[in-house]
């Protein structure tokens, strides 16, 4: 990645560390901290934000060298590349955990109670987002991938349509209001049966949902296009510094606070923050955001992110030590996870990630 984007790696890096804390029980610990861990789960949205960045981004790329459109076939192309670089390890990561952990999630299993045939095959082709008995079921955090992959689908025809600051803007308006009134249309439809599950499906984890978080991502790559609005800035680093500390006191109010958007979810809000840290970080990063120690996270983020529950759902099952101290207890949960899931999404990278990758690229050379 280039140095001047090397704010992705480094945000990609704290908001895995912000999935792994609440994941690890953060959310628990005492005073404001487990408010604070509470909030790790936002982290997500900040991974949504950046994939329709750089999902943008990449199909410029395509769309520009066919100058007003892209043939079907070049699309298809680009669909494969992204597969390509999402499923070797999905795959991996879903083997795994179906031979250590059979049973699956019982919270999103919910009536079914167990892994069926068409869960698996649903997963394998990356349709779990569609059922709300699948989305989650079998590694219990895999929705991420689900809406990720879906967005993939249909990014080619929103590139098509929002072609500017302004439509990307409209876009994220609708999205944010439309899912009000499909949530209520939604609701009418809710089964008794598991009626907790399918609440949470459309609250939170389907793609409608998540789309005005994607939205935000699209209103940032437009705004990139337009040098955000800073190319005359003489004092970047001070207006920098500004936004972030600036942005960083919305986030603390919406951790520590309340929502004072009530008819906006949540997690738009944290996205909209996100986008202007993010443009802060674009305009003159900070050291103590963008360091190498937060690229590193975020450069192995997608295999840490796929591995980590695994290695939670095992420690509890096998460790159980106890310092007796919440935070002690918190602390080694988090260190021990972490540094095993670094460990294996480094050799999961050189063993399969790259070697496949390379394939690939042999595969398109020959054919091109």
């Amino acid at each position: 990645m280039r140095e001047h984007e090397a704010w992705a790696d480094a945000l990609k890096g704290i908001a895995m560390c912000g999935v792994l804390m609440i994941h690890s029980g953060a959310n628990s610990l005492p005073g404001p901290a487990g408010k604070l861990g509470e909030a790790g789960a936002r982290g997500v949205q900040l991974f949504f934000l950046i994939s329709a960045y750089f999902t943008f981004v990449s199909l410029s790329c395509i769309f520009e060298k066919e100058k007003t459109t892209a043939g079907f076939k070049r699309i298809c192309s680009w669909w494969i590349k992204r597969l390509v670089k999402l499923i070797p390890l999905w795959y991996t990561a879903l083997f795994f955990y179906l031979m250590l952990l059979p049973d699956g999630e019982a919270y999103w299993l919910a009536g079914r109670g167990r892994i069926s045939a068409a869960n698996i095959l649903a997963h394998v082709f990356l349709l779990h987002g569609l059922n709300p008995y699948y989305i989650n079921s079998i590694l219990g955090i895999e929705w991420y991938l689900a809406d990720l992959s879906l967005f993939y689908l249909i990014a080619p025809l929103l590139y098509r349509r929002i072609t500017n600051l302004k439509r990307s803007l409209c876009f994220l308006v609708f999205t944010a209001a439309g899912g009000i009134f499909i949530r209520q249309a939604a609701y009418a439809w809710i089964p008794e049966t598991d009626a907790y599950l399918y609440e949470m499906y459309i609250n939170t984890v389907w793609l409608f949902a998540q789309l005005p978080v994607f939205a935000v991502g699209i209103c940032l790559y437009h705004l990139k296009q337009k040098g955000c609005g800073f190319t005359g800035v003489r004092h970047k680093k001070r207006l920098s510094y500004g936004m972030l500390a600036f942005f960083l006191c919305m986030t603390g109010i919406l951790i520590y606070g309340e929502n004072r958007l009530p008819q906006m979810a949540e997690y738009t809000v944290f996205a909209l923050c996100f986008a202007g840290m993010i443009i802060s970080q674009m305009l003159y990063s900070c050291p103590v955001i963008v360091n190498p120690i937060f690229r590193k996270i975020g450069q192995k983020s997608y295999p840490v992110y796929l591995f980590h529950f695994l290695l939670l759902k095992l420690y509890d099952r096998y460790i159980t030590f106890s310092f007796h101290n919440p935070w002690a207890d918190w602390f080694m949960r988090f260190a021990v996870v972490f540094g095993l899931a670094y460990c294996i999404a480094a050799v999961t990278e050189k063993c399969i990630d790259r070697p496949v990758l390379c394939w690939y690229e042999k595969v398109v050379h020959k054919t091109s």
